[in-house]
């Protein structure tokens, strides 16, 4: 959000699937909020994943050094915790579990998982993580290569729901069950490391304005700074930022004291 200046609803949906590596970028187009059911009295809040605030918080950031860096730490970190939904191959678990004379309870039971239908993982909501992959081989008695291959599919509940369907198309900012933050998680991890850091007086939504502030002061044009933002009209961009705006002027226009001579 300090690199990006994405809102924490945008930040929250990300999917590798808008992290474009070659071009250096990252595509904002869907945002994610937390609202209780209205019928619902007890309901708890539910996760809606839905457009952007605005049409015009449709954007691509371009990304830099470090923020890519980092994301490139966190993907390489999730790649290395989980096997592809497709990297599990049901009929040699099957096969095996046969051969073994074993029961779907008794390796249930053993590897700690209970078994899903197959139905369920059509969208691909579901992955397993190797330690996972692992304990379900040393319960076959098997090695993990065998029960690993590119055309299988997955019949043990995951411990991690990925809620898309596809690899590059996972959540970037994940929770330590592998779901979704909620916005309330998300505030309670930045405040804790405001707390590690000893800064005070910082909400989360600060970032982003400092995202737009230390960009105005290095010079960005603020219709540049609107698209950035994601902002509907220049003229919101210029309200919420004038404080910054004239010292901007005066360090761009002292570029033409080289440039005036009487």
């Amino acid at each position: 959000m300090l690199a990006t200046g994405m809102r924490i609803g945008e930040a929250i949906a990300l999917t590798w699937n808008d992290v474009n590596w070659h071009e250096n970028t990252i595509t904002i187009n869907k945002t994610a909020s937390f609202a209780k059911d209205p019928d619902m009295q007890d309901a708890t809040r539910q996760c809606i994943v839905g457009p952007p605030k605005t049409k015009t918080s449709n954007r691509k950031i371009p990304l830099l050094p470090i923020a890519k860096d980092l994301l490139a730490t966190i993907k390489s970190m999730q790649e290395d915790k989980t096997y592809h939904l497709k990297e599990i191959n049901i009929a040699a678990i099957k096969n095996i579990r046969n051969a073994k004379g074993l029961s779907q309870k008794q390796v249930t039971m053993a590897v700690g998982i209970p078994i899903a239908r197959y139905s369920a993982y059509d969208n691909g909501l579901k992955t397993l993580s190797k330690d996972t992959a692992n304990k379900l081989a040393s319960v076959l008695g098997c090695n993990v290569d065998n029960i690993i291959t590119k055309d299988g599919a997955l019949i043990f509940e995951s411990e991690v729901d990925l809620r898309y369907a596809s690899s590059e198309n996972q959540i970037v900012f994940k929770n330590k069950n592998g779901n979704m933050r909620t916005q309330a998680d998300t505030v309670h991890v930045f405040k804790c490391i405001l707390r590690d850091a000893t800064i005070s007086d910082l909400t989360i939504h600060g970032l982003r304005h400092t995202f737009a502030t230390r960009g105005l002061e290095q010079g960005i044009p603020i219709k540049v700074m609107q698209e950035l933002l994601g902002h509907s009209k220049i003229n919101m961009t210029a309200d919420l930022y004038t404080h910054v705006l004239p010292e901007t002027k005066h360090n761009e226009i002292a570029k033409l004291s080289n440039a005036m001579t009487f």
